[in-house]
């Protein structure tokens, strides 16, 4: 059985990276490197062939695998059993890059395995396991595990408690911001001298927000107070045509409506009214369109309609004839109900002239009996089979000479009921 005593020299530089006097593009590479030299396991041959070394990142635990990359054809023999992996440069099969990996920042961190569910929310001073297998065509082979803990401190970093430079806002004065170079479009500072923020637009640096006038005399001024107060308005003043009041969290603003009127200087007579402003302030009029005067003429819209009296003074009238049902769809009678009683409804007299106030009839009886001949069954009349009798049968009311002529009977021949009875 073939074991492996690895002796390495682990280097290890996780500088995460934001410069505090330098410019802001520079960057360290995202790598570092992993060396050391294989034995076999007597301690003291070395391991030769053609290597296959996986190299993870796991949470302090060694539950959760963060990152794992591979590191194939790594040859063992001419180097007589060294190596040297730059880890970040293999073949990662993580969704993380080897920067993100070591981030205590971002909580619920994609995972690959492990026990810890899927995802990982590191703590600010966690460490990280370097676990490293190697693989020479025996199937692979674990080695110790490693420790990474932090640096105790850096010059220049990749990330500052896992924020990139870039999420940063730099605090300098003017001189230093203007000599940054390489700057993105859309960088913003501090600037120092000015009291302001300042923001590189691709080409020249301007402020970034805020103003120093509204209208005329309002003034803005920024200030980091408790909260998120970022911008507190100072004092706002009303200008030409604006008033404005203002207390200790409210300002009102109003049309001062003396000053939008100043160049209206015509006006108009009575019985006239405005109809245009000039640019001078003229103003232009017309005569109001009311007035008075005398109706000349009345004509009826219908027949059923009659026009009476002078133009001046007309009368209309409308028949009574003119209220037929039937000619105008109205309803005829309608104001005689006023002068029924309770209970009481309109009848037509018998001239079909006028109208009748009467008793209104509702019928009570709800008594019922069957005569002669009929059966009653609840509120049901009906004749039974044997009711009807030849005392209740008129003379003539059957004709013979139609049952003679649907029978088919010729000339000396009478009707004889057959033997069924039917």
């Amino acid at each position: 059985m073939m074991h492996v005593n690895l002796k390495t020299i682990l280097s290890v530089l996780l500088i995460l990276l934001f410069s505090l006097v330098g410019s802001a593009q520079e960057r360290l590479p995202g790598v570092f490197t992993y060396q050391g030299r294989a034995f076999q396991s007597d301690g003291t041959t070395p391991l030769t062939g053609t290597a296959t070394f996986s190299v993870q990142i796991r949470s302090a635990d060694g539950n959760c695998l963060i990152y794992e990359e591979t590191h194939s054809g790594v040859d063992l023999t001419s180097s007589v059993g060294f190596f040297a992996l730059n880890v970040g440069d293999g073949t990662a099969s993580s969704g993380l890059g080897l920067s993100d990996a070591f981030s205590n920042l971002a909580a619920n961190k994609a995972t690959l395995s492990g026990t810890c569910g899927g995802v990982y929310s590191p703590l600010n001073q966690d460490s990280r396991v370097l676990r490293v297998t190697v693989d020479v065509g025996g199937g692979p082979i674990s080695l110790d595990d490693q420790y990474i803990y932090t640096v105790p401190q850096a010059l220049v970093a990749d990330t500052l408690n896992g924020f990139k430079y870039d999420q940063f806002v730099q605090s300098l004065t003017t001189t230093q911001r203007d000599a940054l170079t390489a700057m993105v479009n859309g960088t913003t500072i501090y600037n120092i001298t000015t009291g302001r923020f300042d923001r590189y637009n691709g080409a020249t640096w301007g402020e970034a927000f805020g103003a120093t006038n509204i209208g005329a005399g309002a003034q803005i001024y920024s200030s980091k107070l408790a909260g998120n107060d970022w911008l507190q308005l100072r004092s706002i003043v009303g200008a030409s045509g604006v008033t404005a009041t203002q207390n200790a969290s409210d300002i009102t603003l109003s049309i001062d409506s003396t000053y939008t009127q100043r160049r209206v200087t015509g006006t108009c007579s009575a019985g006239n009214f405005i109809t245009g402003v000039n640019s001078d302030g003229t103003v232009t009029c017309a005569a109001d369109a009311s007035g008075t005067g005398t109706v000349t003429s009345v004509t009826a819209g219908d027949t059923t309609v009659t026009i009476g009296g002078t133009a001046a003074d007309p009368t209309v009238a409308v028949s009574e004839a003119n209220l037929d049902l039937d000619a105008i769809g109205g309803i005829l009678g309608y104001d005689q109900l006023a002068n029924c009683g309770a209970d009481q409804i309109l009848q037509q007299n018998g001239s079909g002239t006028g109208w009748t106030c009467v008793a209104q009839v509702v019928d009570t009886d709800t008594t019922y009996s069957a005569g002669s001949g009929l059966d009653l069954t609840g509120t049901t009349f009906s004749i039974p089979a044997d009711g009807v009798v030849n005392t209740m049968i008129a003379d003539g009311a059957i004709d013979s000479l139609a049952q003679l002529a649907a029978m088919g009977c010729t000339g000396n021949q009478v009707l004889q009921r057959n033997a069924g009875n039917t």
